[in-house]
């Protein structure tokens, strides 16, 4: 009884953390498509909820007993209804706060005119972000349109310009389970995405409101001060520079921002958690340093207040002027949080600070939820916290005698916590990874140990001067963070270059992935023995991954890439102007690496069609044209029938299983399972169609 009594009381205060867990389980569930109350009674409902957990966890004047217990009980789970119902009210707000025309179709060429507001780096070249002033022919055009130019001819924000381009509604996603670009448009009012013909060429037009003319100013000074930083240390440090002081990668070449990703070192050049928690820590140690050598300040003031809020001012400035990116809100957020406890006397970093910057974060952009990066982001600081939150618990060891074996000691110890951070950090963003990127990096845990000194000790104060020093003429700690950048580009080089340094794993189902990341939080939320209760969910996960049906047939929405599992092995048909984006994506998710989807052989359909026989002896058949559907019809158990009936094809033979070209277009991408019994087809946008997706015009 008194092992159970000391466990009970470890667990004191913590089922507080599941409020906002059930936030964010609130806010996922009313972005995913099923369907859900409308907003009034969703608001209804939490409220009534919130009332009478209110009403049932007041404090009782009877002693303990089973009924008041059963209440508390009670009271805790509805006071979870009603957090998980207002991250649902945080989404539908958003949703009606962010709405916003949008094309239905694709159109062009036309001529659209508008300001340059971002320039962000794309798969294969630099896009544009326009804030539109007109599109020809459209009489509400969308707030923004997202352009591909060709290379060499971007134009820096802050510039009016008029591009001849062919625009087209957010492309769906590739498969079933993919990342969505509609959704993120949506959320960031992008109204149509396309490519421009020829270069865009600046023009004058009129000043637009004031709020928007700051926007483009910042813009414009941001660009400007990354081309300055690039010029000042030219080649690979100073792109890199560009990239952590500004937030503009677009000056990377694709070799080595691919060598970033491969090597698990991409999160050192977003400007994320990392950058962030090293800016407001320097400043933070800077101001404090700076106001305790003058002992009439040190004496009066309260100098750990005074210089947590100067660093949350540097923090927000650094946020400002790298662009406000997502994972940059979500981190300054994040660093707030912590600073705002030392404001109020109470500890930075702890669970409950993270859950206030959780809480924030959901309810200021709710749609955040299902973003890989909300997601690592929060999982590796909650299992550091809870990673930290043990070694304290811990009785410190007795230091040993002597200065020479005391720093043998410590700098033993610094390497064993610096080993244990990335382990643990890595352990808890790794299935996130794998689900959303279907991939995992072997020497991702060797390459931030390698990196990680580089960027902490070299580079962030070496960046956080040369902020200060680079505007009076003086380029010496830019150069300084320069050259640590190009080491850790090294780093990602050596890494990252590898032929193994990436394993391409099959896509995770949901309900693996729901259970890794209920282990994961089970594992940081509870402490002692009950803790490690989290590793069955984990488990679980891996036996649910392990068994899960793999499909036979992947396809996108535009059907230019097709990957089928014959009974030998995978096989590949690329339609005359595929992409490889898509290639690459498909087979990801079919569990291919770069190097197996290039040695695929050809499914050989061209010109007009072919079939194939399936692992469980049924016939497939993908038709390429009117001729090949009438030859394959009837004869085969499914049927990819891509023609359109403009084309003379039908879509409704007598076969067992018909998808047609109009589906896809409706639907989305593919996936089909196959069983004993036959097929089931699964499409991108199977049940409720989200709002970010309206229905295709015919």
């Amino acid at each position: 009884m008194a092992g159970l009594s000391a466990l009970a009381e470890a667990q004191a205060g913590r089922s507080a953390l599941l409020g906002p867990i059930a936030l964010i389980s609130g806010a996922a569930w009313r972005l995913a498509p099923v369907a859900g109350p409308p907003t009034a009674l969703l608001g209804l409902i939490s409220v009534l909820a919130a009332l009478v957990a209110f009403v049932l966890a007041r404090p009782m004047r009877v002693q303990r007993s089973a009924l008041s217990l059963g209440s508390a009980g009670l009271a805790f789970m509805l006071s979870l209804a009603a957090w998980a119902g207002l991250g649902g009210l945080a989404v539908d707000l958003r949703l009606a706060l962010a709405a916003a025309p949008r094309l239905e179709q694709q159109i062009g060429p036309v001529v659209v005119t508008g300001w340059v507001v971002a320039v962000e780096p794309g798969q294969t070249r630099p896009r544009m972000r326009l804030r539109v002033h007109s599109i020809e022919g459209v009489p509400r055009p969308p707030i923004y349109v997202q352009l591909s130019p060709p290379l060499g001819s971007v134009l820096p924000p802050g510039r009016a310009a008029r591009c001849l381009a062919v625009l087209a509604p957010p492309a769906l996603p590739l498969f079933p389970g993919a990342y969505d670009p509609a959704r993120r448009a949506y959320f960031t009012q992008i109204g149509a995405a396309g490519y421009t013909l020829g270069t865009c060429r600046p023009i004058a037009l009129a000043k637009p409101a004031l709020p928007l003319q700051a926007l483009l100013w910042l813009q414009a000074v941001r660009r400007d001060m990354a081309e300055s930083v690039a010029d000042a240390a030219p080649g690979l440090g100073g792109a890199l520079a560009a990239a952590v002081l500004m937030g503009d990668r677009t000056l990377l070449d694709a070799s080595s921002n691919a060598a970033f990703q491969n090597s698990g070192l991409a999160h050192l050049l977003s400007v994320s958690g990392l950058h962030m928690s090293l800016a407001a820590g320097l400043a933070f140690a800077v101001f404090y340093s700076c106001l305790a050598l003058v002992p009439t300040l040190a004496l009066r003031w309260p100098l750990k207040k005074v210089a947590a809020g100067a660093a949350l001012i540097c923090a927000l400035a650094y946020m400002v002027f790298t662009g406000s990116s997502v994972p940059a809100q979500r981190a300054f957020i994040m660093t707030g949080a912590a600073l705002g406890a030392v404001l109020l006397d109470r500890p930075a970093f702890t669970m409950r600070a993270l859950a206030t910057a959780a809480v924030c974060v959901v309810l200021l952009a709710p749609e955040s939820v299902l973003d890989a990066g909300f997601q690592m982001s929060f999982a590796a600081t909650a299992a550091l916290v809870a990673f930290f939150e043990a070694r304290t618990a811990q009785h410190a060891a007795l230091p040993s005698p002597g200065p020479v074996i005391g720093a043998l000691q410590g700098l033993w110890e610094a390497l064993r916590v610096s080993l244990l951070i990335s382990l643990v950090a890595g352990l808890a963003t790794d299935p996130i990874a794998a689900f959303h990127f279907q991939r995992i990096t072997l020497y991702g845990l060797a390459a931030n140990l390698a990196a990680a000194p580089l960027m902490s000790f070299l580079v962030a104060p070496a960046a956080m001067l040369a902020l200060l020093t680079t505007p009076l003429g003086w380029d010496g700690p830019l150069q300084a963070a320069a050259w640590g950048l190009e080491l850790i580009g090294g780093v990602g080089a050596a890494f990252g270059q590898r032929p193994e340094a990436i394993r391409a794993i099959p896509a995770m189902p949901q309900a693996s992935f729901t259970l890794f990341l209920i282990a994961i939080g089970w594992l940081c939320i509870w402490r002692g023995a009950v803790r490690w209760l989290g590793l069955a969910f984990a488990a679980a996960a891996l036996w649910i991954y392990a068994a899960a049906a793999q499909p036979i047939l992947l396809m996108d929405s535009e059907a230019k890439v097709a990957l089928a599992r014959t009974a030998q092995s995978w096989a590949i048909q690329r339609a005359p102007r595929g992409t490889r984006f898509a290639e690459q994506r498909l087979g990801q998710r079919a569990g291919l690496n770069v190097a197996q989807i290039a040695r695929l052989p050809d499914l050989g359909c061209a010109p007009h069609g072919c079939h194939w026989r399936t692992r469980f002896g049924h016939m497939a058949g993908l038709a390429l044209s009117a001729l090949g559907e009438a030859q394959l019809c009837g004869r085969v158990d499914l049927l990819i029938s891509l023609p359109s009936p403009a084309s003379g094809g039908r879509g409704g033979c007598a076969t067992g299983v018909v998808i047609t070209a109009a589906d896809l277009h409706r639907q989305g991408g593919l996936a089909i399972y196959e069983t004993r019994r036959g097929f089931r087809v699964r499409h991108a946008l199977d049940g409720r169609r989200p709002i970010w997706h309206p229905s295709p015009q015919p």
